[in-house]
């Protein structure tokens, strides 16, 4: 693999990454307030 391929494919692993992460946050800030008003 060229170092091209591998910097694309780092930057695409932190994107991911990071996506993850947000849903994640979402996912729970969403849980924390449907139990809250509950």
């Amino acid at each position: 693999m060229g170092k091209v391929e591998e910097r694309i494919k780092a930057h695409n692993d932190k994107l991911m990454d990071t996506l993850k992460h947000q849903k994640e946050e979402r996912e729970k800030r969403r849980r924390s307030f449907h139990e809250g008003k509950n």
